[in-house]
């Protein structure tokens, strides 16, 4: 530590939200989080702010400004928030730990977060690991690198459980699955999304031949062609999937539908 860094006085206690202010001389813009932080407001999940008392009594906040304007929205200004008070700080002395304040912070990754929910008992998340474990697949909470037999693209995956439900994101894993095995390279983002439009698009089709269609191609090549295809995103995947199911059908070729 500097010899010449300065040690300020702290305390832990409740403030009433609307006796704390804003400098927006050095704070942020505040941005539409704060509805989506009122909206599914939980105090018991809210971390502490941290606020300056200045020399004339008043409450500066440095960080939690969002969290500060959604407990008022909610709850109103009479609300106690629980802070952590510094004092004998210049307002420049709080632009410095306001912009200090992430310096080494790191956020987790989607593995530590879903492990963390699923801890927690999170209801949805532990629905989506027991879908994915039954179709032969292991939720990677690991550093989330390609393994075979793991998921480690945990935000894709869930995505597309949450906004289609089980049965449709468990077919995506099971023709993945069907088709390579498991194979690390294709329970990938890309290859998850990919599938997931390119079944929606053709909800009725024979995933068993669907399956020994792909069987026949490696993920590098879907993955290759992918790259060089105009298409955007993960319909490059779903085209791929679709070219390689068509090969060698004439009659009964499916239509381009993607979009």
């Amino acid at each position: 530590m500097n010899d010449t860094q300065k040690i300020f006085a702290t305390e832990t206690k409740h403030i009433k939200a609307g006796l704390i202010s804003s400098d927006m001389r050095y704070q942020r813009k505040v941005t539409g989080r704060v509805k989506r932080i009122a909206s599914n407001y939980d105090p018991n999940k809210l971390n502490a702010i941290i606020v300056s008392q200045r020399e004339d009594g008043t409450f500066w906040v440095i960080d939690g400004q969002h969290r500060l304007q959604a407990t008022v929205l909610k709850c109103g200004k009479d609300t106690k928030m629980l802070c952590i008070v510094y004092y004998g700080m210049t307002p420049e002395e709080e632009a410095d730990m306001f912009a200090s304040q992430h310096d080494n912070v790191k956020a987790p990754t989607k593995g530590e977060f879903f492990k963390a929910k699923a801890f927690a008992g999170d209801k949805d998340v532990i629905r989506f690991k027991e879908a994915t474990e039954a179709e032969g697949v292991e939720c990677d909470f690991g550093v989330g690198r390609k393994t075979d037999g793991k998921l480690s693209a945990l935000g894709a995956a869930y995505e597309v459980y949450m906004t289609y439900g089980e049965i449709p994101y468990r077919r995506v894993l099971q023709v993945l699955v069907d088709s390579w095995g498991g194979d690390g390279d294709t329970l990938t983002a890309n290859f998850i999304r990919g599938m997931s439009i390119f079944m929606r698009t053709y909800p009725d089709i024979d995933t068993a031949k669907l399956s020994k269609a792909l069987k026949k191609i490696s993920p590098s090549e879907i993955e290759r062609e992918a790259k060089v295809s105009s298409s955007g995103g993960a319909k490059r995947y779903a085209r791929q999937f679709l070219r390689v199911y068509n090969k060698g059908r004439r009659a009964n070729a499916l239509e381009d539908k993607i979009v």
